[in-house]
């Protein structure tokens, strides 16, 4: 049986794919290129915005007239729990050639259908679907520890879906990430909706900072990185965590903007003090400090943009994703004078092209100290260390170039050339 894979979701979409991909490949299905000769397409969806849900609709109508008859249809993702797909796609849904897959861990699900075996699952296979294996090896993997918030930002699609905080459980994950480690896991990167609000749904208040801990304590293990912290729900005890384990090496916190009155109307719940006053703590422990930032926001002006560019670059915040607002009537913000389309990607273009500068100022000026690294993964063109850096970056005992993933090296940072063609910037949309 010949399988093809389609992804228009986010990162939770993708560790459960490479989950199911990983399982259909033991089960001796074969992966195909041309979606007109699959037996099996497997298309996951995302319901965040509107441009997604529309694509999502031309992306099913198309693959159902497209493939071959015979041929199975099989829809997953966020779109399967809060939309008409039979509405939306123009289609008629309940066709035995198209099956929808509802389940969040649709992993195992897709497999168990294929199998004709019931949707139970344990744990650990529930683990698996949300573990990301980056470069291709165990080295340094991702573990979506938390889905879903309860800030209720203006921008956000959680004010019009449903759904409630669903953290791991601490002991079993705890478990199924020292069984990892000792098969050779040396990086973990953490993550979630919201990160700082993981166990409040099973433990009644939030735990991250006794998981952190506990997960340190793990022989094997070298580092560990936070991502998608919010400022409004970091506490006293996770900030003092992060700022004295050594093995924390990076902390994704989101900024969206520096403008006190575009964080208000954001709904954020937090200052631009507020911000600064976490991350001045976090840099004096040596902690690398990165954000994501939002472009043509309502009402935002080109004072706010300029304002949050110099705050990043005097703060040496690496940016690693720039959206660009969307909007969308069921979100409160669509109520705000919206931009036409073009000041939309005017906005955008300018703060790409000022962060762009700004990330390349930092890479080249404000390198984090890092005395000891590990070498996570490599391709034809780079060699990649811990902390999301290329080595290119930094000066070690020999060529990087003979290192394996896994070594643990020592390594000092060093001027950059100025010419290196680096891709500082990763731009996509709410």
């Amino acid at each position: 049986m010949k399988y093809m894979i389609f992804n228009d979701g986010c990162v939770k979409e993708h560790a459960m794919l490479n989950y199911l991909d990983k399982e259909l490949m033991s089960l001796g299905y074969i992966e195909e290129s041309d979606y007109r000769q699959a037996d099996i397409i497997i298309y996951s969806t995302c319901a965040g915005l509107k441009d997604a849900i529309e694509n999502a609709g031309y992306n099913i109508s198309f693959l159902a007239h497209i493939k071959k008859p015979e041929a199975k249809l099989i829809i997953v993702g966020c779109l399967t729990r809060n939309c008409n797909l039979e509405k939306l796609a123009n289609l008629e849904t309940n066709r035995r050639d198209i099956k929808i897959i509802s389940d969040y861990n649709f992993g195992q699900a897709v497999k168990n259908y294929l199998l004709n075996e019931n949707s139970q699952y344990t744990i650990k296979q529930q683990l698996e679907q949300k573990t990301t294996f980056k470069y291709h090896n165990d080295v340094c993997i991702r573990l979506e520890m938390e889905d879903g918030c309860i800030n209720h930002c203006t921008f956000c699609k959680y004010n019009y879906m449903k759904m409630p905080i669903t953290s791991v459980p601490f002991h079993d994950t705890l478990e199924y990430l020292k069984e990892r480690i000792q098969k050779g896991t040396k990086v973990i990167n953490l993550g979630g909706e919201n990160l700082a609000l993981y166990g409040i749904d099973l433990y009644k208040k939030p735990v991250l900072h006794k998981f952190i801990q506990e997960l340190s304590e793990v022989p094997g293990l070298e580092k560990i990185n936070l991502l998608e912290i919010t400022v409004s729900n970091m506490y006293p005890e996770l900030l003092n965590e992060i700022c004295n384990n050594p093995k924390i090496s990076k902390i994704c916190i989101q900024l969206e903007s520096a403008s006190n009155k575009v964080l208000s109307l954001m709904k954020r719940n937090h200052t631009i003090e507020d911000f600064y006053d976490i991350v001045k703590k976090l840099r004096q422990h040596g902690k690398i400090v990165t954000t994501i930032l939002m472009s043509a926001f309502p009402e935002e002006t080109y004072e706010d943009l300029d304002y949050t560019v110099q705050f990043v670059k005097e703060n040496a915040i690496y940016v690693n994703q720039i959206c660009q607002y969307v909007d969308f009537e069921y979100i409160p913000s669509h109520q705000l004078k919206q931009f036409s389309p073009r000041e939309a990607d005017n906005h955008n273009r300018y703060l790409v092209n000022k962060i762009a500068q700004s990330n390349k100022e930092i890479l080249y000026n404000a390198m984090p100290t890092l005395d000891q690294a590990v070498i996570v993964g490599q391709n034809a063109k780079f060699t990649y260390i811990n902390n999301g850096s290329y080595t290119d970056g930094y000066s070690f005992m020999k060529k990087f170039q003979e290192y394996n993933p896994g070594d643990i090296i020592k390594a000092t940072p060093k001027m950059l050339v100025k010419n290196q063609n680096t891709p500082y910037l990763y731009v996509y949309r709410y």
